[in-house]
Order: C-alpha cells, then structure tokens, then sequence
C-alpha cells in the first residue's frame, strides 16, 4: 500500500488527501463513525513522511486539501443558512460551500509545513502532529472570524466515559490526547515494528483504558438529581419557519402560538418557561402592554426567559440592535437583559461593512448589523438560581460560557435558532458542542432551540431529557444542580492544557530518533 501511495501523481495524492479529509470527518455527530478517524489521520501522515524531502508547497497542498474534504463534510450545513432568501444570497453559496472550508483549509495546509520542517518520524511525528493539530484547531477556533467547530476531541461525542476528562483537560487537553491516539497506527509499519513501538501502542491504550474507566465511573457513581428546592423549566420548541421571523402580518398568530405552547397543561407547573432564540416577533424590553398580556397568559408565578431584539434609538446617535435575551418576572417586569456577543460574521454583521458595495446586507432580517454585548455575565434574580446565558453559537466556545468571580452560575441556558440549518447535521453537531461545556465547567446546561434539538443536560453531560428536531411542543424537566466545586478545568484550564502542550513538545523531542 505505501509503495503504490508513493508511485501516485502530485494531483492524486491532493486527491487522495481529499478524500481521506472526507473520511476523518466521519467521526463528527450525527455519524459517530469513530473508527473513521483512525483510518484519514495516519494514511495522511504516512503520505507526507513519503514526501519528506518534497518542497513545503507540496506539503501545504497536503493539508490544504485533507482540510478541505474534512471541513467541506464538517461544515457543509452552512450553505443551508442562504435558502432563507436564496434570491438575495444566491451568489453566496459557492463561498459558503467551498469558500469557508478552504479558509479553513489554510490553517491545516501550515500545519502540514511546520510538520515537514520538524524532520520527525515514528513517536517523535507522533508527537509533533498531536501537538501542531491542537495548535491549528486554537488558531481556526479565535480571532473574530473565529469558528471553533468540531474540534477532533469531539469525535467522542457519542463516548460519555472518554468525554468526562473534559472536566479535567477541556476540548483542546481531548483533542491533544485524540489526534495522539489517532495518529497511532503510522508506528506499526510491518517494517519498523519493534518491541518499544509496540510499548508506546500498548501505553496508548492504557491511558485511554483507564481514562474510560475513571469517566465511566464518573457518570454513572452519582445519580442524576433535582435542584434542593425543586425547579422546572419548561422549553417551548415552536418550529417557527424563517420566512415567519418578523413576518409583521404573522406575528399576532406566531405569538398566540407560543402562549398556546406555553400554557400546555403537564404534571408539574414550571418556575421558568422558556422561548428560544428568533422566535418573539416583538421587541420585549420595550412593550410593557405585550409583556403584561404575555405574563397573565402564562402559569402563575412562571419567569419567563425569551430571545427578543433590542433597539436602542437616542436622538442624534446611531440605532443600536441587539440579538438579547429578556429576563420578565411574573408581575410583567423586565428583570434582566444580556445581549449577545460572540456575533456570527455575515449573518448578524458584515466584516469590514465599510468596504463592502452597498446593497449587500446580512443574513439575517433588517439593514442594521448588530452590535455586540459587554460579554459573558451571570443573571441573579432571586428565586431564580443564577445562571449564565448563552446565545447561539456561543455555547461552543471553551472556557467562556461562564463569567469569571462570584457569584457562581448554577446553570447554562442557551437559546438558539437551529432553523437555519434545516434537516443536516448542523443542530446536531451544535447540541454536542454545547454540552461539552456543561462537563467543562460542571454546571447543567437548558438549551432551547426554535426548530430543535432542545435538552437538558446535569452537570456531568448527561442527558436529562431531549425533544427531537423539527418536532413541534414543550420540554419540561427539573433543572439539575451544578457541583458544589468548579471542575479542576473551570478552576485551571488553561493552565492545564499549558502542562500538556508542553509534555508533548518535550516528548517530541526526546523521543527525535526512537
């Protein structure tokens, strides 16, 4: 097999990268194909330790065009986003196809160029891979185009027992260990097979092994429980369409529809009742004569917790928008706002607006971007326990779901509108990223998506209660406690995952002519 991959022509091998992209993304939800990664990693690895000697234009084609397979089936839910209005963005489709993944592309086609000036092989190629994978994945996922997707820690998504170490090392600790474990079987050359190569394979397993055990115990010794005073919230799943999103003729029925929902008989009345992002066709904070009609509509003494826009008009100032969470208390009251700040670039603003041809806008309803919120905070309002909000793809960023210093967050809520992304994989992949962070941080996780997948998750990730995707109605659960004690990742990820990074440069090193 090396000898007929090492005869193939230059175009080939970028062909055959591309498909073994393909194949590594085949691990992600909803497929938990996981032996899939195992098969796309190494045979990519063994192609560019065949063209060591090749010039480093070669070895960015590699990993140009491996990422490009892999983000082309990683990210592909994207280009359902454009059929809102696909007489408007038509002309986007072949950026949001073909053009994301191969920025993407770029950060894996450097990767494979600093991985061929590492004149690495066997444990030492290992090594540097693991260590050079994570660093690319930290690059792709910050700055302000940032898209932290599908991280490969996250191909043990359907593994509970292996993604319980998130409590530990976070998603970038997992994927470090994952792109080790995965890059594995390049030490098992017939020819190079020897007594230590088989150790490091064995060792592997055990770290692995035990890791599984230690999170498998982890999930299950403690049972799921309830808050000490019994909350439940109730999640209204809507299924709004996006041609309904502040449809000005629809929007009394839209809202009729979400009392209807919200006011469904069940065994348990809900403290809190709660409508997800994009799915209120008013603006919340300023209508006290709507949010008195809502709050009498609703089960007595129920918070109600919706995404809402917020507009901000002061004479002679710019309109301000903002993609918001409202907080209303039972008497009709605004109790507390947050507004989004983690914005998606080309659906809630243009990047660079200034230099864009007008005519052009966001993806999203109306001609004014939106403007980003202070960051992550926790809302206290008595008797409700303090939570942290999330909207949209906020959930999926490590380490910043959850305020720094007291008090405490006892929950997660994330609202979303996963509408945009149809039937794909897309709203699956997001429940996954979300849920992460509730193992991260240890603390549960509300998550009220318009179209689905809405849950519940307690703080060890697992779930409490689910309502399907496309499947209109409500989700009622009691919201489980956080830990007493931040996770050993809350208190030093980052720190955590320095002390990793590190070890595996240093083993790259050492391990140079092993």
């Amino acid at each position: 097999m090396v000898s007929k991959i090492a005869a193939l022509s230059l175009a080939k091998q970028n062909l055959l990268c591309f498909v073994l992209g393909i194949i590594g993304a085949l691990g992600f939800p909803p497929l938990h194909i996981i032996f899939a990664p195992f098969i796309a990693f190494p045979v990519w690895l063994m192609l560019t330790e065949l063209n060591q000697e090749a010039s480093w234009k070669r070895h960015f084609s590699f990993g140009f065009f491996f990422g490009l397979g892999y983000f082309a089936v990683g990210v592909y839910w994207i280009t359902f986003s454009l059929g809102s209005d696909l007489s408007a963005f038509w002309w986007l489709v072949p950026f949001a196809l073909f053009g994301i993944p191969a920025g993407l592309s770029v950060y894996v086609g450097v990767m494979a160029v600093l991985l061929k000036f590492t004149k690495s092989t066997g444990f030492s190629r290992c090594f540097w891979f693991a260590a050079l994978w994570t660093a690319a994945e930290i690059a792709w996922g910050s700055g302000p185009l940032a898209l932290p997707w599908n991280p490969l820690g996250s191909i043990w998504s359907g593994y509970d027992p292996i993604l319980q170490s998130l409590s530990v090392i976070g998603i970038h600790g997992l994927t470090l260990l994952t792109a080790l474990f995965v890059s594995f079987p390049i030490l098992l050359k017939r020819e190079q097979i020897n007594a230590t190569r088989i150790t490091y394979v064995v060792g592997l397993f055990v770290i692995f092994a035990g890791t599984s055990i230690w999170g498998g115990m982890r999930a299950t010794d403690t049972p799921v429980q309830a808050q000490d005073k019994q909350m439940i919230v109730r999640i209204v799943q809507p299924c709004v369409p996006l041609e309904m999103n502040w449809s000005k003729d629809k929007a009394r029925a839209q809202l009729q529809e979400l009392l209807e929902l919200s006011s469904m008989p069940a065994g348990a009345t809900p403290n809190i009742v709660i409508w997800p992002e994009s799915a209120l066709p008013l603006l919340l904070a300023d209508d006290e004569g709507a949010r008195k009609v809502i709050t009498s509509k609703l089960p007595a003494g129920t918070y109600l917790m919706s995404g809402s826009l917020r507009v901000i008009k002061k004479p002679g100032e710019k309109t301000v928008v903002y993609n918001s969470l409202v907080m209303v208390d039972p008497a009709g009251h605004v109790s507390a706002t947050y507004d989004k700040h983690h914005l998606v670039p080309f659906g809630e603003y243009l990047p660079l607006r200034d230099l864009i041809p007008s005519g052009i806008k966001k993806i999203t309803s109306g001609e004014i971007d939106f403007s980003r919120g202070p960051g992550s905070e926790t809302i206290a309002v008595d008797p409700i326990p303090a939570f942290s909000p999330l909207i949209c793809f906020e959930g999926i960023f490590t380490g910043e779901v959850a305020a720094h210093g007291p008090p405490r967050p006892q929950w997660l809520l994330n609202i979303t509108n996963d509408a945009w992304f149809g039937h794909s994989s897309g709203p699956y992949q997001h429940l996954q990223l979300a849920r992460m962070r509730s193992i991260e941080e240890g603390i549960p996780l509300v998550r009220a998506a318009n179209s689905g997948i809405s849950a519940v998750f307690d703080a060890f990730g697992r779930e409490v209660a689910r309502k399907p995707l496309g499947e209109k109605g409500i989700l009622d659960a009691p919201l489980p406690p956080a830990l007493q004690e931040p996770t050993i990742f809350a208190k030093y990820g980052v720190l955590i995952f320095l002390v990793l990074m590190a070890g595996m440069l240093v083993l790259a090193i050492v391990t140079r002519r092993a």
